[in-house]
C-alpha cells in the first residue's frame, strides 16, 4: 500500500504533468487563433479585391462601349467628309485649300 506522502507526491507529479499539458494546449489555442485571424483577414481582403475587380471590369466594359461608339462616329464623319470632298472636287473647289 502506498503511504499518504507517497500518494501526495504522485498526485503532485500528476498535477504538474496536467498543468504542463494545459499550458501547451493554451499555447496551441493561441497559435490557432492567430492563424484563424490571418485567414479571416485574407478572406476579407480577397472579398474586397473580388468586389474591386468586378467594379473595374464593369467600368472597363463601359469604356469599351464608349470607345466603340466614338470609333463608329469617327467613321461616319470620315465617310461624310470623303463624300463632301468628292462632291467639291467635282465642282472644282478644293476643300483642303482653306478658301
Amino acid at each position: 500500500m502506498i503511504s499518504f506522502s507517497g500518494r501526495a507526491s504522485k498526485l503532485e507529479l500528476e498535477n504538474e504533468i496536467l498543468k504542463e499539458a494545459a499550458r501547451k494546449r493554451a499555447e496551441r489555442i493561441e497559435e490557432l487563433e492567430r492563424e484563424l485571424a490571418k485567414i479571416r483577414r485574407v478572406s476579407s481582403d480577397r472579398a474586397s479585391y473580388t468586389k474591386r475587380i468586378a467594379e473595374l471590369e464593369q467600368h472597363n466594359q463601359q469604356l469599351v462601349e464608349a470607345a466603340t461608339k466614338y470609333a463608329l462616329r469617327i467613321q461616319e464623319l470620315e465617310n461624310e467628309f470623303t463624300r463632301i470632298s468628292k462632291l467639291l472636287c467635282k465642282s472644282g473647289d478644293d476643300p483642303t485649300s482653306g478658301s
